[in-house]
């Protein structure tokens, strides 16, 4: 067997919570236009969490509001302008740097023109997102770890635990009170 197919205990970010929360705090900032860019391993590998958060946002919004999702094998920067242009969000929900780099690259300013949210804040960066605290993680960890030396368990369980850690929304600098009508 492979390890893809073996069910041990995991510690995790809780992310469908914490897209929810996002959603939240952009629909609380006035946000009518959100656009989700990200890499398809990515979307594969997180279940699809942001995606369906999103679109679940998305379908309660007027259509000429719903922004389509982009979504692609490599993200490159002539494709993610024109999908900027062509479809005008007001926030851009996105985990990668390029995609800020590339906002301000075509002469608009985050938050003044567009914002931007991070599904989830790496580093000490000072941006309006979800931020997971990884010291949390790894304590759930040695908590499940230590659970099992004392009980004497050993290889895979019978039955796996899956413990969510929550995230907290971080209001940083990316994003603005939208007008709200």
């Amino acid at each position: 067997a492979s390890l893809d197919t073996w069910d041990f205990h995991t510690v995790e970010c809780d992310r469908h919570r914490g897209m929810a929360d996002l959603v939240r705090n952009l629909q609380a900032l006035g946000s009518k236009r959100p656009g989700l860019v990200m890499l398809e391993e990515q979307d594969r590998s997180h279940n699809h969490i942001q995606r369906s958060v999103v679109s679940n946002w998305e379908i309660q919004l007027p259509r000429s509001d719903q922004v389509p999702h982009l979504i692609e094998t490599e993200l490159q920067k002539s494709d993610f302008l024109e999908w900027l242009d062509k479809h005008q969000p007001d926030v851009v929900i996105s985990g990668y740097d390029y995609a800020q780099d590339w906002i301000l690259e075509s002469g608009r300013s985050i938050p003044d023109d567009i914002g931007f949210a991070r599904p989830q804040i790496t580093e000490k960066k000072e941006l309006s997102g979800i931020r997971y605290d990884h010291l949390a993680m790894g304590q759930a960890a040695v908590d499940i770890i230590s659970g099992q030396i004392m009980n004497n368990e050993r290889g895979a369980p019978t039955v796996s635990k899956n413990v969510l850690i929550a995230g907290h929304w971080q209001t940083g600098s990316s994003l603005r009170q939208l007008s709200i009508s």
